[in-house]
């Protein structure tokens, strides 16, 4: 089935208020507590994208991964529905007081029933507590009045609730850097739906392969093509066609090619177990 464009109007929650406020945890990569979004959504509904906003780095240099947990369910027994991920880089300039992200999620997730309440909750691999984070969610009411393609799946990490991998651009300018695992040969089929590409070395151009394959014999899957800045780089990508190419119990890996040799970047992805 495939993806369409809608005439149905998309809904927020919280709606006409401030996105509520997450405290995270003291501890790298231990879960927040969850805060609530919507009590209750009004009739059955589809996530489709994930609003943060931080201020943690608007006065220092900083660079983390952080993940956000979207959730259903009452009060600690959430299930969760979808995870999505970020790098945030920042490095302290005259008017620089923030950093958001708004990241849509290209198959949105159809895992929302009537009544349902929406939580979120977040973790991130550094140990500041003293920053708030700010979380909202944009959502469809059913029924649809187009077909798109959904999923009740979860949207997952890779690596999952972990830092990123670090890969590095070959010697010389635009050579192809060594091969770095993102999954063992095990787990299900993927659908890698976004990347995250964060805390570059220099500000360059990129290109970053995506294969899969055993060490010292990766097939390329994709390529993308990426522009870095030291100042704070657009740190995820959501594939305008998600990538279906990954079969079950496939090794998945990154490598970086760059205008200057030897750059770096901390790589993760985005995905969804297969079947859909």
């Amino acid at each position: 089935m495939a993806l369409l464009v809608t005439p149905d109007r998309q809904y927020t929650a919280p709606a006409g208020a401030d996105a509520v406020a997450i405290t995270p945890a003291g501890t790298a990569w231990a879960n927040s507590a969850y805060v609530q979004l919507l009590a209750a959504t009004p009739v059955a509904c589809v996530l489709t994208g994930v609003t943060v906003y931080t201020a943690h780095g608007s006065s220092d240099a900083t660079a983390y991964d952080f993940e956000v947990d979207i959730a259903t369910g009452v009060a600690a027994a959430e299930v969760v529905i979808a995870t999505v991920r970020g790098f945030n880089r920042l490095i302290f300039t005259s008017g620089q007081s923030g950093h958001s992200q708004y990241i849509g999620l290209r198959i949105p997730i159809d895992n929302i029933a009537a009544g349902a309440r929406l939580s979120t909750r977040l973790r991130k691999n550094d140990t500041n507590t003293s920053n708030l984070w700010k979380v909202a969610v944009t959502f469809f009411q059913k029924p649809l009045t187009t077909t798109t393609l959904l999923t009740a799946v979860a949207q997952k990490t890779l690596p999952p609730a972990a830092a990123s991998v670090t890969v590095t651009a070959g010697s010389p300018a635009w050579a192809g850097g060594a091969w770095v695992q993102l999954r063992a040969a095990s787990g299900a089929a993927l659908v890698i739906t976004g990347l995250v590409a964060g805390n570059p070395s220099s500000s360059e151009e990129m290109e970053l392969d995506l294969g899969t394959g055993g060490a010292g014999s990766e097939v390329i899957i994709t390529t993308l093509r990426l522009f870095s800045s030291t100042q704070g780089f657009p740190s995820h990508l959501m594939l305008p066609n998600p990538l279906d190419n990954i079969a079950a119990s496939t090794r998945v890996a990154a490598r970086l090619r760059s205008a200057t040799a030897s750059t770096t970047v901390q790589v993760s992805l985005m995905v969804l177990d297969k079947p859909l």
